[in-house]
C-alpha cells in the first residue's frame, strides 16, 4: 500500500515534536521553515552542539527531502580561524539545494566572510547570505554577488514553453510577459491553478529574472 505524500505542515509539525524530545536542543530559540520538503531552520543556538543537535534531528524526520542551516551561534564569533570558516562555509553553500556553490567564491580575513561571483537570483542572493552567516564564527557577510543582464521577453517566453509543453499543455499562447528590467509581469489567462503557478515558477527560473508578478486569470 502505497503511503500518502507528507504535507509541509506535517513535516513542520513533526520537527518541532522532535526538538521538544531532544534534550539538547532549546526548540523556542531555533526557528523553523518548511516549503517543498525542504527544511530551513534559523535563530540562534547556544552553542555549536545545539547547532548539530537541531540540524540532525530535522534530517531524520521521515519525509524531509533537505535541510537548510541558518541557525547562528553568536559565542562562536571570533574562536575559529579563518581557514575553517572559510571550509566551513564552503560546505554550508554546497549543501544548500538552491544554490550552485561552484559559481560563488569565498573570501574570509578576520572571520568576515566575503562572497563574490554569481547567482540567478534575489533569492538565491539571500539565501547564500544567510548560508554564511550561519556558520560558525563568522562576524560579518559582504555580498559582493552579481546577477545576470536582465533577460529577454523572447527568453521569458521560450521557458514557459519548455515548462507548458512537458506538463501536455497548449495555452502558453494566451500569456502575456512584460519585462521591466528584472521584474516579469505576467497576464492573460490560463485553465487551472497548476497552470498558473507553473507559469510563474517558469519565470522565476529564467536567469536574471528576480520578481516575478502574476496576474493570470484562470477560466474553466
Amino acid at each position: 500500500m502505497t503511503r500518502p505524500p507528507v504535507t509541509d505542515q506535517q513535516l513542520h509539525a513533526a520537527v518541532l515534536r522532535r526538538f521538544e524530545w531532544s534534550p539538547e536542543i532549546h526548540g523556542h530559540a531555533v526557528g523553523v521553515a518548511v516549503r517543498d520538503g525542504i527544511v530551513t531552520l534559523s535563530g540562534a543556538a547556544g552553542s555549536a552542539a545545539e547547532k548539530r543537535a537541531a540540524v540532525r534531528s530535522a534530517r531524520e524526520v521521515q519525509g524531509v527531502l533537505a535541510v537548510v542551516d541558518e541557525i547562528a551561534v553568536p559565542t562562536a564569533v571570533g574562536a575559529v580561524d579563518d581557514p575553517d570558516v572559510a571550509a566551513d562555509v564552503r560546505a554550508a553553500l554546497g549543501e544548500h539545494p538552491a544554490l550552485e556553490a561552484e559559481r560563488i567564491t569565498v573570501g574570509v580575513h578576520h572571520q568576515v566572510v566575503t562572497l563574490s561571483g554569481g547567482v540567478n537570483s534575489l533569492e538565491q542572493r539571500r539565501a547564500a547570505r544567510r548560508c554564511a552567516q550561519a556558520v560558525l564564527g563568522v562576524r560579518a557577510v559582504i555580498d559582493e554577488l552579481t546577477l545576470p543582464p536582465a533577460p529577454t521577453a523572447s527568453q521569458t517566453k521560450a521557458r514557459l514553453v519548455e515548462v507548458f509543453g512537458r506538463a501536455g499543455s497548449a495555452h502558453v499562447d494566451e500569456v502575456d510577459i512584460k519585462l521591466d528590467g528584472h521584474v516579469a509581469t505576467l497576464e492573460g489567462n490560463v485553465h487551472s491553478w497548476y497552470e498558473r503557478r507553473a507559469a510563474e515558477k517558469a519565470a522565476r527560473s529564467v536567469p536574471g529574472i528576480t520578481d516575478v508578478r502574476n496576474k493570470l486569470v484562470v477560466t474553466f
